[in-house]
């Protein structure tokens, strides 16, 4: 047995394959892995394109080569599977068709269920009760599948499918673009996320796909270039370096797209200049989002007031509460007094700040009261010294003009950019769009100069500059 395909066009194949030589072997396997291969499918490419494939006197398909005439997706379907007549004749397809329609049923609740625990970042553990679940419901599995391998298998192949329909696609792409960040999971263990973007070549549309996760051996710029090669091998079955343009089989690697650590843009030994010896044509970009987050936290380094005093109140207050269920239960009875509602703390994380702090911002502008009314009782009951010493300390900072302004300004200014990173991590924009985003910000918060936002007019309205009360808070004009 051979490849028809690939013996027609040996320019083009694989000569070291056992299916180019000749083999005994008739096995489904080798079959499968064959026509998975990069070269089988230029060789398949050409061999239908050279020999259009049509129908002759409705005889069933045919060869014609001297015809110029379009040859139809159907007539090329029909003559793959009489080429290769063996594949659907193998022990492993006869027993796919003896399922009958209600195993199919089962298999498919059981594949559905493996993919919901992988889907939702679940242990494997949860699959067990989930088994029990649908046994409860009336679907009775046997017993086979009721172990935590079983679900391992499910989530392997439907992983091992999204692959193949990934790996499909991008070879019928002309360029891709290679995406990657780095993180620590929950061993503590350095990982490397890799992505391929691409234009999808059915819809015309941009995607991003994940390729793989792949621990890193070390964490300087050799070893993140490793795992890009073991990503793009391992994930998609193709050699990273036939991403090259003079590469005829696969897409061209046109762009890398990182964060701006310096591993990675190292002007002497990052991993776009090591990428760019085996790419010279190869652009490279810092992400935009990530990026837009530095240049943030840069402006807020500028203003002491804000990275010195500012932040380290807001942060104090989520832990002063978040760390003490007392505290939170005395905190929620001040409100039902008021007749307030009291809104959810939130911290400021490293990942994602501009908005985790705009939720924190908000939360602090809307308890505001309520906080006031509590640090001033816990600092006059309070037994605890540090406990008073620091509602005392909160309290004198929250209730000065300037924190409470800086406040409702900070909430007109921080959507304006959250919106924009947000639309920079989505799937669909494109870079040319980045600098009418960009130009679109300035407008607006040019305007805030002018024209106060909504938050800075809800506080020129109820702040009374004679009694210098915000509401019911009386502050004071300290700085």
């Amino acid at each position: 047995m051979y490849c028809i395909y690939c013996r027609t066009f040996p320019e083009c194949a694989n000569k070291s394959s056992a299916l180019f030589k000749g083999t005994g072997n008739f096995r489904i396997d080798p079959l499968i892995s064959h026509d998975k291969t990069s070269e089988h499918f230029v060789a398949s490419k050409r061999y239908f394109t050279r020999n259009k494939i049509c129908d002759q006197n409705n005889n069933g398909p045919g060869l014609r080569k001297n015809s110029d005439e379009p040859c139809s997706s159907s007539a090329i379907e029909k003559y793959r599977e009489k080429l290769l007549p063996a594949v659907s004749r193998t022990e492993i397809a006869k027993a796919m068709y003896r399922l009958s329609d209600e195993e199919k049923k089962k298999m498919t609740v059981l594949f559905n269920t493996a993919y919901a625990v992988a889907k939702n970042g679940k242990p494997f553990s949860d699959y067990l009760y989930l088994y029990e679940l649908n046994k409860l419901n009336g679907l009775d599995f046997g017993g086979q599948y009721n172990n935590i391998h079983a679900c391992e298998n499910f989530i392997e192949a439907i992983g091992q499918t999204y692959r193949e329909k990934i790996r499909d696609e991008i070879l019928k792409t002309n360029c891709v673009s290679i995406l990657a960040d780095g993180s620590t999971d929950a061993a503590v263990l350095e990982q490397e996320i890799v992505y391929l973007r691409y234009v999808q070549p059915y819809s015309g549309v941009p995607v991003c796909r994940q390729i793989d996760i792949v621990a890193v051996q070390s964490s300087d710029a050799t070893g993140i270039l490793a795992a890009l090669h073991q990503a793009v091998d391992k994930g998609l079955n193709i050699n990273m370096s036939d991403l090259h343009p003079n590469h005829k089989v696969t897409p061209s690697l046109m762009m890398a797209n990182f964060d701006g650590a310096s591993v990675n843009f190292g002007s002497k030994s990052g991993v776009v200049v090591k990428l760019k010896e085996d790419f010279p044509e190869l652009l490279s970009l810092q992400c935009v989002a990530h990026k837009l987050e530095l240049s943030i936290l840069d402006a807020v380094k500028s203003w002491k007031y804000l990275s010195d005093f500012f932040e380290e109140v807001i942060k104090g207050i989520f832990k002063f509460y978040h760390y003490s269920l007392k505290r939170r239960r005395e905190l929620k009875a001040i409100s039902e007094i008021l007749e307030k509602d009291l809104v959810h703390f939130s911290s400021v994380k490293q990942v994602r700040w501009l908005a985790s702090k705009s939720r924190a911002l908000d939360a602090v502008k809307k308890n505001l009261e309520q906080v006031v009314t509590h640090l001033e009782h816990n600092n006059l009951s309070s037994k605890c010294t540090d406990s008073s010493s620091k509602a005392l300390g909160y309290v004198k900072k929250i209730k000065t003009v300037k924190f409470v302004k800086v406040l409702h300004f900070m909430l007109d200014f921080l959507p304006i950019v959250a919106e924009m990173s947000k639309a920079f991590q989505s799937e669909s924009v494109l870079l040319f769009e980045v600098p009418i985003l960009i130009q679109g910000v300035i407008l607006a918060l040019e305007s805030l100069k002018t024209n106060p936002g909504t938050h800075m007019k809800e506080f020129l309205d109820m702040f009374d500059s004679e009694t210098c009360k915000y509401g019911n808070v009386k502050l004071t004009n300290k700085p």
